[in-house]
């Protein structure tokens, strides 16, 4: 019985570890590309932009999808309660967001373009809405980018 909640722990935590070193090697392969593409205060914008983002997921966000993939692996548990939870608090943090740029928009707090506050919200809601799928926020990033090369 001991055993196996042993490899119950440590399944789990390469299941986490896997998808979060996932994410991170593909990003350290996209430099190459974005620096080769982009000028330098091109690439700072899409920095700038991306460590903001990286850095109000977790305190928006609480990290709610970590403990929603832990509970929904658990046998026993009401998966459709665990998930309903989560996109509660997604929703609830995508309402935040959406109200700082709003107000932002009011009172010109940060001056940011009307393309630049959807990119900026599309940027907080796929990596908070679909961890895993890291190549969607890298994709945003360089959308992103070269949507500012191209005004």
């Amino acid at each position: 019985m001991g055993n196996n909640k042993y490899y119950y722990l440590v399944k789990n935590i390469g299941v986490l570890t896997l998808s979060n070193f996932a994410s991170k090697i593909l990003s350290f392969f996209l430099i190459p590309l974005y620096t080769n593409i982009l000028t330098a205060s091109e690439y700072g914008v899409y920095d700038m932009v991306s460590t903001t983002v990286l850095l109000l997921i977790p305190i928006l966000t609480f990290n709610i999808e970590e403990p929603v993939m832990r509970f929904a692996m658990e046998r026993g548990v009401d998966r459709s309660h665990v998930f309903t939870i989560g996109i509660e608090y997604l929703m609830k943090s995508y309402i935040i967001v959406l109200t700082v740029l709003i107000l932002n928009k009011l009172f010109r707090i940060v001056p940011l373009t009307n393309s630049q506050m959807i990119f900026f919200f599309l940027f907080f809601v796929f990596p908070s809405f679909l961890p895993s799928l890291s190549f969607s926020f890298s994709f945003l990033g360089l959308c992103f980018v070269l949507q500012e090369v191209w005004e």
